[in-house]
């Protein structure tokens, strides 16, 4: 691949290639160029977004202006180390070739918002402690396109056969670790939980009742999605029953 042509916006899109760092010097321009493990190509349109699904947004990649007709074949240090600081962000964007999710924000990823009907809840079981059940809510891409998210999703336990609301909705926990990820259709990211046995309360404190499964708000959604999972939930919602984590890579 040549050096990219210079478009009027200023975002190219990114994917890794498997060719070797070389210099090329534009004989007519003068601006020195590098070919790193990446493949950049102009993306137009208003809203910047990829022309390929596999790249990253890059904003004004080419830093260096041109300049009169060199002499010789030449860079001067100062070009040649803008060049470089510009190829050196690009191959750190290209993240997303080969699958891999960038932990970015959404207005570097170049994707919509998951909505609701992008994302498939489900649960997980992983393990057991002295009145604790631990597990995951799952939240896979079954959308044919990607999309970001991230932070937390609306958890509660349902029950009575009616989808009503069994309890105190989840606490979210672990706030420093909130990050906003980008997937790709069939990827998921997880939102670990440690529920409290209800059996750790007495009945008077508990008003025990029996839950039909999950209420799940995938991030920024109206609508939700309902798991089914048996437990023994709390009706009394002072009591708290389910921690939970924000959504984290597998």
């Amino acid at each position: 691949m040549g050096t990219p042509e210079r478009t009027e916006g200023p975002c190219y899109a990114v994917r890794r290639t498997t060719r070797k760092t070389t210099q090329v010097t534009d004989r007519t321009s003068g601006i020195a160029t590098e070919r790193l493990l990446v493949i950049v190509s102009p993306v137009t349109g208003n809203r910047c977004r990829p022309t390929s699904r596999q790249g990253v947004l890059i904003m004004s990649v080419l830093t260096s202006q041109p300049t009169s007709r060199p002499t010789s074949r030449s860079t001067s240090p100062s070009t040649s180390r803008q060049v470089r600081r510009a190829a050196a962000a690009a191959a750190g964007l290209a993240l997303t070739a080969g699958g891999l999710v960038a932990a970015l924000p959404a207005t570097a990823s170049g994707t919509p918002a998951c909505t609701n009907a992008d994302l498939t809840a489900s649960y997980r079981h992983s393990d057991d402690g002295a009145g604790h059940r631990y597990g995951f809510i799952v939240l896979r891409n079954t959308s044919g396109h990607a999309c970001h998210t991230g932070g937390y999703g609306g958890i509660s336990y349902v029950g009575d056969g009616d989808g009503t609301q069994i309890g105190a909705p989840a606490v979210r926990t672990d706030t420093a670790a909130v990050a906003t990820y980008v997937l790709t259709p069939g990827q998921r990211l997880r939102s670990p939980l440690d529920e409290v046995r209800a059996g750790t309360y007495s009945k008077k404190r508990c008003r025990p009742a029996h839950v039909d499964g999950f209420r799940v708000y995938v991030p920024n959604a109206t609508k939700a999605q309902y798991v089914a999972r048996a437990r023994t939930g709390c009706r009394n919602h002072h009591v708290k029953l389910i921690f939970q984590k924000p959504l984290r890579r597998p």
